[in-house]
């Protein structure tokens, strides 16, 4: 199992979502933790936050999935799905009507084809779904505290190599 920095692994992801953007899903713990799911790729990332959107991390690729899916299945697939300008209509109606966008919109939103990001660039999109639990994902899958545990020591490591002031902060 071979640990990664998260920047390459990212471009990565990027490069396998981008030829084939359906099938994907991502799963998400309040600790940090995340899991990537795409048609023939899954990964297991830590990220450690640097500000409103910068981070750091690790993580590596795993192969049995089967129990994720199995938590994720019904969920619509992650995506970026261009917003047209009757859906963005229809978002301002519901928006000024109720204050928020009702759950049958986002479902119909979500039915949209997701699109290589390349594809999406210059106008408004819809990015998503994410999936976010509550409890850490070491409580929730199988096998997972021990990869916790080695993707968390991982990413302090580089935390303290990249970052060496911001980590005497820490100590």
């Amino acid at each position: 199992m071979q640990v990664l920095p998260i920047e390459d692994i990212l471009k990565t992801l990027l490069e396998k979502y981008n030829k084939n953007p359906r099938g994907w899903s991502i799963l998400v713990d309040p600790q940090g933790n995340i899991i990537v799911l795409g048609p023939k790729v899954a990964y297991r990332l830590k990220v450690i936050p640097l500000g409103p959107a910068q981070f750091t991390g690790v993580g590596v690729a795993i192969e049995d999935v089967d129990e994720i899916k199995s938590l994720i299945k019904g969920v619509p697939s992650f995506g970026v799905r261009p917003l047209t300008s009757a859906h963005l209509k229809m978002i301002e109606k519901e928006l000024l009507e109720k204050g928020t966008i009702s759950w049958e919109t986002l479902r119909k939103l979500t039915k949209a084809e997701p699109v290589p990001l390349n594809k999406a660039l210059g106008s408004l999109a819809l990015i998503g779904p994410e999936l976010h639990t509550t409890r850490p994902l070491s409580e929730i899958i199988k096998g997972q505290r021990e990869l916790d545990l080695l993707l968390q020591r991982e990413a302090n490591k580089l935390f303290r190599e990249k970052y060496p002031h911001r980590a005497m902060a820490y100590i």
